[in-house]
């Protein structure tokens, strides 16, 4: 029996892989895209993006207030992460002025032009199988930065992501 044959068949089976896809597929963005857009209203977020680790890349997990053009660029390797952020993930990092030039090529060019501050932890924790970058683009200079207050939303997204 070739591949296609085999697809096909697993496609007719309600009890098949294909469809097991195909039935989280259909409920997993609508899940996930309403958990991160409660999210944000709750934490006063107009934006934020979470990028978790695929093979070498990271790409984006979750996020609210980010246009589209910026998911696709907000693909970014392994390497680019642990050459600009420390490996201490307890820390946050604000990110202002000349040195947000490095970050801005995550974002399309619309999103660009608003964001005045980036705000970016990395949090990894083997043993609850958490590894994600949380990016906080802010349009003012010196809008929401309180490390303390943060902490607390990404307790949040640990819960729901380790559920």
């Amino acid at each position: 029996m070739g591949l296609f044959s085999r697809i096909l068949a697993l496609s007719h089976k309600p009890e098949g892989l294909l469809h097991k896809a195909e039935t989280l597929l259909k409920q997993e963005p609508e899940t996930t895209a309403s958990f991160f857009e409660q999210f944000a209203r709750d934490y006063g977020y107009s934006r934020f993006c979470l990028l978790t680790p695929e093979g070498s890349h990271y790409t984006v997990a979750g996020s609210a207030g980010i246009r589209p053009d910026s998911l696709d660029t907000a693909c970014s390797t392994r390497d680019f992460w642990d050459g600009t952020l420390f490996s201490d993930d307890t820390d946050w990092l604000c990110i202002r002025g000349e040195k947000l030039v490095n970050y801005l090529q995550l974002f399309c060019p619309e999103d660009r032009n608003d964001i005045r501050q980036l705000i970016i932890r990395r949090v990894s924790n083997p043993s609850l199988h958490l590894d994600y970058i949380f990016l906080l683009p802010q349009e003012g200079e010196y809008d929401f930065y309180q490390p303390a207050e943060m902490e607390t939303s990404l307790e949040r997204i640990n819960e729901y992501l380790t559920a």
